[in-house]
Protein backbone atom coordinates (compact mmCIF):
# COMPACT_ATOMS: atom_id res chain seq x y z
CA UNK A 1 0.00 0.00 0.00
CA UNK A 2 2.35 2.31 0.95
CA UNK A 3 4.45 1.38 -2.33
CA UNK A 4 1.48 1.98 -4.23
CA UNK A 5 1.31 5.77 -2.56
CA UNK A 6 4.85 6.45 -3.37
CA UNK A 7 4.57 5.66 -7.23
CA UNK A 8 1.82 7.40 -7.24
CA UNK A 9 3.17 10.52 -5.11
CA UNK A 10 6.20 10.35 -7.69
CA UNK A 11 4.06 9.97 -10.83
CA UNK A 12 1.24 12.20 -10.44
CA UNK A 13 1.89 14.74 -13.11
CA UNK A 14 1.96 11.54 -15.77
CA UNK A 15 -0.96 10.07 -14.18
CA UNK A 16 -3.29 12.87 -14.21
CA UNK A 17 -1.97 13.46 -17.92
CA UNK A 18 -3.27 9.85 -18.73
CA UNK A 19 -6.56 10.71 -16.86
CA UNK A 20 -6.62 13.67 -18.85
CA UNK A 21 -6.44 11.46 -22.07
CA UNK A 22 -9.05 9.14 -20.79
CA UNK A 23 -11.62 10.82 -19.68
CA UNK A 24 -11.44 13.51 -23.03
CA UNK A 25 -11.32 10.76 -25.32
CA UNK A 26 -14.36 9.05 -23.55
CA UNK A 27 -16.17 12.33 -23.74
CA UNK A 28 -15.66 12.63 -27.48
CA UNK A 29 -15.87 9.25 -28.40
CA UNK A 30 -19.61 9.03 -26.80
CA UNK A 31 -20.38 12.49 -28.56
CA UNK A 32 -19.06 11.47 -31.91
CA UNK A 33 -21.00 7.69 -31.84
CA UNK A 34 -24.12 9.78 -30.56
CA UNK A 35 -24.04 12.35 -33.48
CA UNK A 36 -23.35 9.42 -36.00
CA UNK A 37 -25.87 7.24 -34.79
CA UNK A 38 -28.39 10.27 -35.04
CA UNK A 39 -27.02 10.74 -38.43
CA UNK A 40 -25.81 13.91 -37.72
CA UNK A 41 -22.99 13.16 -39.99
CA UNK A 42 -25.38 12.30 -43.04
CA UNK A 43 -24.27 15.44 -45.32
CA UNK A 44 -25.38 15.13 -49.09
CA UNK A 45 -24.30 17.49 -51.27
CA UNK A 46 -27.62 19.51 -51.46
CA UNK A 47 -27.36 20.43 -47.88
CA UNK A 48 -25.17 23.26 -48.07
CA UNK A 49 -26.06 25.28 -44.93
CA UNK A 50 -23.96 25.60 -42.06
CA UNK A 51 -25.89 23.97 -39.52
CA UNK A 52 -23.87 24.34 -36.24
CA UNK A 53 -22.88 28.07 -35.38
CA UNK A 54 -21.75 28.54 -38.63
CA UNK A 55 -19.21 25.94 -38.77
CA UNK A 56 -18.65 25.67 -42.57
CA UNK A 57 -18.31 21.73 -41.71
CA UNK A 58 -20.80 21.01 -45.47
CA UNK A 59 -17.82 22.65 -47.29
CA UNK A 60 -14.87 21.19 -45.20
CA UNK A 61 -15.91 17.83 -45.86
CA UNK A 62 -17.12 17.89 -49.33
CA UNK A 63 -13.96 20.14 -50.53
CA UNK A 64 -11.26 20.80 -47.80
CA UNK A 65 -11.16 16.75 -47.11
CA UNK A 66 -11.07 15.80 -51.02
CA UNK A 67 -9.05 13.71 -53.23
CA UNK A 68 -9.38 16.67 -56.23
CA UNK A 69 -6.94 19.99 -54.41
CA UNK A 70 -8.92 21.63 -57.57
CA UNK A 71 -12.04 21.79 -55.52
CA UNK A 72 -10.40 23.56 -53.03
CA UNK A 73 -9.30 25.94 -55.53
CA UNK A 74 -12.48 26.41 -56.47
CA UNK A 75 -13.07 28.05 -52.95
CA UNK A 76 -10.77 30.79 -53.14
CA UNK A 77 -12.27 31.97 -50.03
CA UNK A 78 -11.00 29.17 -48.05
CA UNK A 79 -8.21 28.62 -50.06
CA UNK A 80 -7.11 31.85 -48.99
CA UNK A 81 -8.07 32.20 -45.25
CA UNK A 82 -6.46 28.40 -44.92
CA UNK A 83 -4.07 27.60 -46.76
CA UNK A 84 -2.52 25.10 -45.56
CA UNK A 85 -5.38 23.64 -43.55
CA UNK A 86 -7.01 23.19 -47.08
CA UNK A 87 -3.92 21.23 -48.16
CA UNK A 88 -3.52 19.01 -45.06
CA UNK A 89 -7.75 18.10 -45.78
CA UNK A 90 -6.53 17.20 -48.93
CA UNK A 91 -3.73 15.20 -47.96
CA UNK A 92 -5.57 13.05 -44.96
CA UNK A 93 -8.15 12.50 -47.88
CA UNK A 94 -5.68 10.63 -50.01
CA UNK A 95 -4.18 9.10 -47.59
CA UNK A 96 -7.51 7.52 -46.29
CA UNK A 97 -8.73 6.44 -49.50
CA UNK A 98 -5.14 4.48 -49.31
CA UNK A 99 -6.04 2.67 -46.19
CA UNK A 100 -9.91 2.83 -46.69
CA UNK A 101 -10.54 2.29 -50.07
CA UNK A 102 -14.23 3.16 -51.05
CA UNK A 103 -15.50 4.32 -47.23
CA UNK A 104 -18.73 5.95 -47.19
CA UNK A 105 -19.31 9.62 -46.83
CA UNK A 106 -20.57 9.22 -43.01
CA UNK A 107 -17.95 7.11 -42.28
CA UNK A 108 -15.19 10.05 -43.84
CA UNK A 109 -16.69 12.50 -41.60
CA UNK A 110 -16.33 10.25 -38.87
CA UNK A 111 -12.55 9.58 -39.16
CA UNK A 112 -11.53 13.25 -39.59
CA UNK A 113 -13.47 13.38 -36.59
CA UNK A 114 -11.22 11.36 -34.53
CA UNK A 115 -8.17 12.81 -36.15
CA UNK A 116 -9.80 16.26 -34.52
CA UNK A 117 -10.68 14.75 -31.27
CA UNK A 118 -6.76 13.72 -31.33
CA UNK A 119 -5.78 17.35 -31.75
CA UNK A 120 -8.06 18.56 -29.05
CA UNK A 121 -6.76 15.70 -26.63
CA UNK A 122 -3.01 17.48 -27.32
CA UNK A 123 -4.47 20.97 -26.59
CA UNK A 124 -5.82 19.83 -23.23
CA UNK A 125 -2.45 17.87 -22.42
CA UNK A 126 -0.59 21.17 -23.39
CA UNK A 127 -3.20 22.98 -21.35
CA UNK A 128 -2.12 21.42 -18.27
CA UNK A 129 1.72 21.56 -18.75
CA UNK A 130 1.16 25.17 -19.35
CA UNK A 131 -0.67 25.61 -16.03
CA UNK A 132 1.55 23.07 -14.29
CA UNK A 133 5.37 23.44 -15.57
CA UNK A 134 5.14 26.63 -17.02
CA UNK A 135 2.76 29.06 -14.62
CA UNK A 136 3.65 26.66 -11.87
CA UNK A 137 0.55 26.39 -9.92
CA UNK A 138 -0.24 23.56 -7.55
CA UNK A 139 -0.91 20.31 -9.93
CA UNK A 140 -4.79 19.83 -8.39
CA UNK A 141 -5.31 23.55 -9.34
CA UNK A 142 -3.89 22.71 -12.71
CA UNK A 143 -6.00 19.65 -13.17
CA UNK A 144 -9.36 21.31 -12.39
CA UNK A 145 -8.56 24.13 -14.86
CA UNK A 146 -7.55 21.40 -17.18
CA UNK A 147 -11.08 19.83 -17.02
CA UNK A 148 -12.74 23.35 -17.23
CA UNK A 149 -11.00 23.85 -20.84
CA UNK A 150 -11.93 20.22 -21.51
CA UNK A 151 -15.56 20.90 -20.60
CA UNK A 152 -16.27 24.01 -21.93
CA UNK A 153 -18.37 24.08 -24.87
CA UNK A 154 -16.45 25.94 -26.88
CA UNK A 155 -13.79 22.72 -27.13
CA UNK A 156 -17.28 20.26 -26.92
CA UNK A 157 -18.59 21.81 -30.13
CA UNK A 158 -15.38 22.94 -32.06
CA UNK A 159 -14.15 19.16 -31.19
CA UNK A 160 -17.79 17.64 -32.83
CA UNK A 161 -17.84 19.23 -35.67
CA UNK A 162 -15.23 19.74 -38.73
CA UNK A 163 -13.65 23.03 -38.98
CA UNK A 164 -10.26 24.65 -38.32
CA UNK A 165 -11.01 26.11 -34.83
CA UNK A 166 -9.74 22.95 -32.81
CA UNK A 167 -6.70 22.80 -35.26
CA UNK A 168 -6.02 26.80 -34.48
CA UNK A 169 -6.74 26.34 -30.80
CA UNK A 170 -4.24 23.58 -30.03
CA UNK A 171 -1.29 25.21 -32.03
CA UNK A 172 -1.98 28.76 -30.68
CA UNK A 173 -1.15 26.54 -26.84
CA UNK A 174 1.63 24.99 -28.66
CA UNK A 175 3.43 27.67 -29.59
CA UNK A 176 2.41 29.72 -25.67
CA UNK A 177 4.36 26.28 -24.80
CA UNK A 178 7.38 26.41 -26.50
CA UNK A 179 7.55 30.19 -26.19
CA UNK A 180 7.41 29.69 -22.83
CA UNK A 181 10.23 26.92 -22.66
CA UNK A 182 12.50 28.68 -25.01
CA UNK A 183 12.02 26.88 -28.04
CA UNK A 184 12.43 29.20 -30.37
CA UNK A 185 12.76 27.27 -33.93
CA UNK A 186 9.70 25.40 -32.78
CA UNK A 187 8.25 28.36 -32.41
CA UNK A 188 8.87 29.98 -35.58
CA UNK A 189 7.88 26.21 -36.95
CA UNK A 190 4.29 26.96 -35.50
CA UNK A 191 3.86 29.93 -36.17
CA UNK A 192 3.99 29.24 -39.91
CA UNK A 193 1.32 26.31 -38.95
CA UNK A 194 -1.09 29.37 -37.04
CA UNK A 195 -0.82 31.13 -40.41
CA UNK A 196 -1.81 28.52 -42.90
CA UNK A 197 -4.42 27.14 -40.48
CA UNK A 198 -6.30 30.93 -39.88
CA UNK A 199 -4.30 33.38 -41.73
CA UNK A 200 -5.47 36.01 -38.91
CA UNK A 201 -4.11 34.32 -36.03
CA UNK A 202 -1.01 35.29 -36.93
CA UNK A 203 -0.96 38.45 -35.02
CA UNK A 204 -2.18 36.29 -31.93
CA UNK A 205 1.21 34.16 -32.84
CA UNK A 206 2.78 37.45 -33.19
CA UNK A 207 1.63 38.89 -30.03
CA UNK A 208 2.53 35.83 -28.20
CA UNK A 209 6.24 36.37 -29.73
CA UNK A 210 6.67 39.85 -28.24
CA UNK A 211 5.38 39.67 -24.81
CA UNK A 212 6.66 35.63 -23.78
CA UNK A 213 9.83 36.73 -24.96
CA UNK A 214 10.27 40.58 -24.17
CA UNK A 215 10.32 43.67 -26.33
CA UNK A 216 13.82 44.35 -25.19
CA UNK A 217 15.33 40.53 -26.40
CA UNK A 218 16.13 41.09 -30.19
CA UNK A 219 18.96 37.75 -30.02
CA UNK A 220 15.50 35.65 -29.63
CA UNK A 221 13.23 37.79 -31.76
CA UNK A 222 15.68 37.12 -34.62
CA UNK A 223 15.58 33.46 -33.95
CA UNK A 224 11.91 33.18 -33.95
CA UNK A 225 12.10 35.37 -37.32
CA UNK A 226 14.26 33.51 -39.28
CA UNK A 227 12.82 30.00 -38.67
CA UNK A 228 9.73 31.36 -39.41
CA UNK A 229 10.75 32.88 -42.77
CA UNK A 230 12.64 29.60 -44.04
CA UNK A 231 9.73 27.49 -43.15
CA UNK A 232 7.62 29.80 -44.83
CA UNK A 233 9.35 29.83 -47.76
CA UNK A 234 10.57 25.92 -47.96
CA UNK A 235 6.34 25.25 -47.41
CA UNK A 236 5.96 27.60 -50.58
CA UNK A 237 8.53 25.86 -52.83
CA UNK A 238 7.18 22.16 -51.74
CA UNK A 239 3.53 23.62 -53.06
CA UNK A 240 4.65 25.57 -55.98
CA UNK A 241 6.48 21.54 -56.91
CA UNK A 242 3.17 19.73 -55.88
CA UNK A 243 0.90 22.20 -57.58
CA UNK A 244 2.06 25.53 -58.97
CA UNK A 245 -1.64 26.47 -59.54
CA UNK A 246 -2.41 26.74 -55.92
CA UNK A 247 0.12 29.48 -55.21
CA UNK A 248 -0.74 31.53 -58.50
CA UNK A 249 -4.38 31.20 -57.34
CA UNK A 250 -3.84 32.73 -53.62
CA UNK A 251 -1.42 35.41 -55.11
CA UNK A 252 -3.97 36.42 -57.85
CA UNK A 253 -7.25 36.06 -55.47
CA UNK A 254 -5.63 37.50 -52.31
CA UNK A 255 -6.40 41.01 -52.16
CA UNK A 256 -9.98 40.57 -53.16
CA UNK A 257 -11.24 38.06 -51.13
CA UNK A 258 -9.87 39.32 -48.17
CA UNK A 259 -11.79 42.71 -49.23
CA UNK A 260 -14.92 40.56 -49.49
CA UNK A 261 -14.55 38.68 -46.75
CA UNK A 262 -14.25 41.96 -44.80
CA UNK A 263 -17.17 43.76 -45.65
CA UNK A 264 -19.23 40.44 -45.45
CA UNK A 265 -18.48 40.09 -42.11
CA UNK A 266 -18.84 43.21 -41.15
CA UNK A 267 -21.39 43.62 -38.56
CA UNK A 268 -24.10 46.34 -38.04
CA UNK A 269 -24.63 47.03 -34.23
CA UNK A 270 -24.55 49.75 -31.96
CA UNK A 271 -22.59 50.04 -28.99
CA UNK A 272 -24.71 48.25 -26.32
CA UNK A 273 -25.49 45.59 -28.79
CA UNK A 274 -21.61 45.16 -29.42
CA UNK A 275 -21.40 45.20 -25.57
CA UNK A 276 -23.96 42.57 -25.37
CA UNK A 277 -23.11 40.37 -28.03
CA UNK A 278 -19.46 40.56 -27.04
CA UNK A 279 -19.90 39.72 -23.54
CA UNK A 280 -21.98 36.81 -24.78
CA UNK A 281 -20.41 35.32 -27.12
CA UNK A 282 -16.65 36.23 -26.49
CA UNK A 283 -16.90 35.57 -22.78
CA UNK A 284 -19.80 33.56 -21.32
CA UNK A 285 -20.87 31.37 -24.68
CA UNK A 286 -16.87 30.17 -24.29
CA UNK A 287 -17.38 28.62 -21.61
CA UNK A 288 -21.08 28.19 -21.01
CA UNK A 289 -23.78 26.80 -23.72
CA UNK A 290 -25.99 29.46 -23.47
CA UNK A 291 -29.59 30.18 -25.04
CA UNK A 292 -30.09 28.86 -28.83
CA UNK A 293 -32.25 29.77 -31.75
CA UNK A 294 -32.88 27.36 -34.48
CA UNK A 295 -31.99 30.36 -37.65
CA UNK A 296 -29.23 32.47 -38.42
CA UNK A 297 -28.73 35.84 -37.29
CA UNK A 298 -30.14 36.82 -40.74
CA UNK A 299 -33.40 35.27 -40.30
CA UNK A 300 -32.20 32.58 -42.87
CA UNK A 301 -32.55 28.51 -42.66
CA UNK A 302 -35.29 28.74 -39.88
CA UNK A 303 -35.80 25.50 -37.89
CA UNK A 304 -32.51 23.98 -40.06
CA UNK A 305 -29.94 25.28 -37.84
CA UNK A 306 -28.37 25.68 -33.97
CA UNK A 307 -27.38 29.46 -33.27
CA UNK A 308 -26.26 31.09 -29.89
CA UNK A 309 -28.28 33.81 -28.81
CA UNK A 310 -27.13 36.67 -27.12
CA UNK A 311 -28.80 35.63 -23.65
CA UNK A 312 -28.67 32.68 -21.03
CA UNK A 313 -30.13 31.59 -18.09
CA UNK A 314 -30.15 33.14 -14.31
CA UNK A 315 -27.33 30.81 -13.25
CA UNK A 316 -24.91 31.03 -16.00
CA UNK A 317 -25.08 34.72 -16.14
CA UNK A 318 -24.48 35.61 -12.48
CA UNK A 319 -22.02 32.91 -12.67
CA UNK A 320 -20.19 34.65 -15.86
CA UNK A 321 -20.43 38.23 -14.76
CA UNK A 322 -19.05 37.23 -10.93
CA UNK A 323 -16.28 35.39 -13.30
CA UNK A 324 -15.48 38.22 -15.06
CA UNK A 325 -15.43 40.95 -12.48
CA UNK A 326 -13.41 38.55 -9.95
CA UNK A 327 -10.66 38.02 -13.32
CA UNK A 328 -10.59 42.09 -13.47
CA UNK A 329 -10.17 42.64 -9.41
CA UNK A 330 -7.65 39.74 -8.74
CA UNK A 331 -5.13 39.96 -11.76
CA UNK A 332 -5.02 44.04 -10.76
CA UNK A 333 -1.79 43.26 -8.87
CA UNK A 334 -0.18 40.73 -11.04
CA UNK A 335 -0.99 43.09 -14.13
CA UNK A 336 0.15 46.43 -12.88
CA UNK A 337 2.21 46.22 -9.77
CA UNK A 338 4.29 42.89 -10.65
CA UNK A 339 3.84 43.21 -14.29
CA UNK A 340 3.69 40.23 -15.06
CA UNK A 341 4.41 39.03 -18.66
CA UNK A 342 2.04 35.85 -19.08
CA UNK A 343 -0.57 38.08 -17.59
CA UNK A 344 0.30 41.02 -19.69
CA UNK A 345 0.40 38.19 -23.09
CA UNK A 346 -2.82 36.76 -22.00
CA UNK A 347 -4.09 40.11 -21.91
CA UNK A 348 -2.98 41.55 -25.40
CA UNK A 349 -4.26 38.25 -26.99
CA UNK A 350 -7.97 39.07 -25.57
CA UNK A 351 -7.82 42.71 -25.83
CA UNK A 352 -7.03 41.50 -29.77
CA UNK A 353 -9.86 39.54 -30.40
CA UNK A 354 -11.77 42.13 -29.06
CA UNK A 355 -10.80 44.47 -30.91
CA UNK A 356 -11.57 42.53 -34.11
CA UNK A 357 -14.70 41.50 -33.41
CA UNK A 358 -16.16 44.04 -31.57
CA UNK A 359 -13.97 47.18 -31.92
CA UNK A 360 -14.37 46.46 -36.14
CA UNK A 361 -16.98 44.20 -35.26
CA UNK A 362 -15.76 41.43 -38.05
CA UNK A 363 -18.28 38.24 -37.75
CA UNK A 364 -19.99 39.69 -34.32
CA UNK A 365 -23.01 38.57 -35.25
CA UNK A 366 -21.64 34.67 -34.95
CA UNK A 367 -18.66 35.86 -32.74
CA UNK A 368 -19.13 32.40 -30.80
CA UNK A 369 -17.02 31.19 -33.77
CA UNK A 370 -13.84 32.47 -32.88
CA UNK A 371 -13.60 31.09 -28.80
CA UNK A 372 -11.09 29.18 -30.03
CA UNK A 373 -8.94 31.70 -30.24
CA UNK A 374 -9.67 33.22 -27.18
CA UNK A 375 -10.28 30.73 -24.66
CA UNK A 376 -6.39 29.65 -23.71
CA UNK A 377 -5.75 32.83 -22.67
CA UNK A 378 -9.24 32.99 -20.04
CA UNK A 379 -7.78 29.69 -18.94
CA UNK A 380 -3.95 30.27 -18.33
CA UNK A 381 -5.13 34.06 -16.84
CA UNK A 382 -6.96 32.09 -14.20
CA UNK A 383 -3.97 29.66 -13.61
CA UNK A 384 -2.11 32.85 -12.93
CA UNK A 385 -5.34 33.87 -10.58
CA UNK A 386 -4.69 30.95 -8.24
CA UNK A 387 -0.70 31.53 -8.16
CA UNK A 388 -1.12 35.51 -7.40
CA UNK A 389 -4.03 35.60 -5.21
CA UNK A 390 -3.19 32.74 -2.24
CA UNK A 391 -4.97 33.94 0.21
CA UNK A 392 -8.06 33.59 -1.46
CA UNK A 393 -7.00 30.59 -3.12
CA UNK A 394 -9.78 28.02 -1.28
CA UNK A 395 -12.47 30.76 -2.26
CA UNK A 396 -11.22 30.33 -5.87
CA UNK A 397 -10.74 26.51 -5.91
CA UNK A 398 -14.50 26.82 -4.86
CA UNK A 399 -15.96 28.94 -7.37
CA UNK A 400 -13.99 27.18 -10.49
CA UNK A 401 -15.84 23.64 -8.82
CA UNK A 402 -18.83 25.38 -9.09
CA UNK A 403 -18.05 26.82 -12.31
CA UNK A 404 -17.24 22.73 -13.65
CA UNK A 405 -20.31 21.51 -12.05
CA UNK A 406 -22.79 23.63 -14.37
CA UNK A 407 -20.56 23.02 -17.22
CA UNK A 408 -21.47 19.27 -16.69
CA UNK A 409 -24.83 19.87 -16.39
CA UNK A 410 -25.47 22.12 -19.07
CA UNK A 411 -22.67 21.82 -21.96
CA UNK A 412 -23.82 18.77 -23.08
CA UNK A 413 -27.20 19.97 -23.75
CA UNK A 414 -25.30 20.73 -27.35
CA UNK A 415 -25.80 17.16 -28.21
CA UNK A 416 -29.76 16.93 -27.38
CA UNK A 417 -30.66 20.11 -29.33
CA UNK A 418 -28.46 18.66 -32.23
CA UNK A 419 -30.21 15.76 -32.47
CA UNK A 420 -33.48 17.44 -32.14
CA UNK A 421 -33.50 20.68 -34.40
CA UNK A 422 -31.08 19.53 -36.77
CA UNK A 423 -32.05 15.50 -36.97
CA UNK A 424 -35.46 16.72 -37.21
CA UNK A 425 -34.61 19.20 -40.39
CA UNK A 426 -32.12 16.62 -41.97
CA UNK A 427 -33.66 13.65 -41.65
CA UNK A 428 -37.04 12.36 -43.31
Amino acid sequence: MIKIKEFIKQNNKILLILLLIIISATVFTNINMTLKKHEMYELDISRKWDRFFSYDDFYYAHFIFNNDIKETIKLPATHIKHPMFALGGHFFTRAENLVFPNLSFTNHYHLIMIFQNFVSIVGIVFMFLILYDCIKIKIEHAFLLSLIFMFSSTVIIASSVIESFIFSSTLLILSFYCLFKKKYVLSGILGVLIWGVTITNVIIWGTLVLFLIGIKDYKNWVKVGISFLITLLLVIGIVYLFNSQYITEYIVNFNEVIKGNTLHYEAKFGFLSIVKHGFHYLFMAVFFYIDTINFRPNGSLKGQVLFFEPSANLIITVLSVVLFVGMIILLIKPLFKEKNKNVLTCVMVIIYNLFLHCGLRFGLHEGFLYAPHILFAYIILLGLIFKYNKKYVKYIRDFVVIMLTVQLCNNFRFIEEAILVIGKAFIK
